[in-house]
């Protein structure tokens, strides 16, 4: 939940408090969030974000076990992401089928692309995916 709280606040724009969150269990979902153009404040007793709303792409989201990114995470800032100046490259490694929220942000004239490229044969709906607020050709 604190990922999609966090989420929403960096594309709608606001300062929120999060309290009683471990931040270092969300330091893979900040640090993107940091990179995006949100100012985080990580405290003992709770993550702070302030955002403009205005958010820049940021460099390949790999999702990977804990540590790393994690899926549940993945469509809330994918979300987010899609009011980012440029584009970002998602990336699944651990469920093949997480992407099922993709046609619906299709539906919303999300620009996207499915690549192949490092995924061997793996259907749509797995892989990679690129991401931006305009279509992509």
């Amino acid at each position: 939940a604190a990922a999609t709280y966090l989420a929403a606040a960096a594309a709608a724009g606001g300062d929120v408090f999060l309290r009683d969150i471990d931040y270092r269990h969300l330091s893979t979902v900040t640090g993107v969030l940091r990179q995006a153009g949100c100012t985080l404040s990580c405290q003992e007793d709770g993550i702070r974000l302030v955002s403009d709303g205005c958010l820049r792409a940021v460099s390949p989201i790999r999702t990977a076990p804990y540590p790393g990114f994690p899926t549940d995470a993945q469509a809330v800032v994918m979300s987010a992401l899609l009011r980012s100046s440029g584009t970002t490259v998602f990336v699944e490694n651990i469920f093949e089928s997480r992407y099922h929220h993709v046609p619906e942000l299709v539906r919303m004239r999300a620009g996207w692309r499915w690549s192949a490229a490092s995924t061997g044969s793996r259907p749509p709906g797995s892989g990679p995916w690129t991401f931006g607020a305009e279509p992509l050709l």
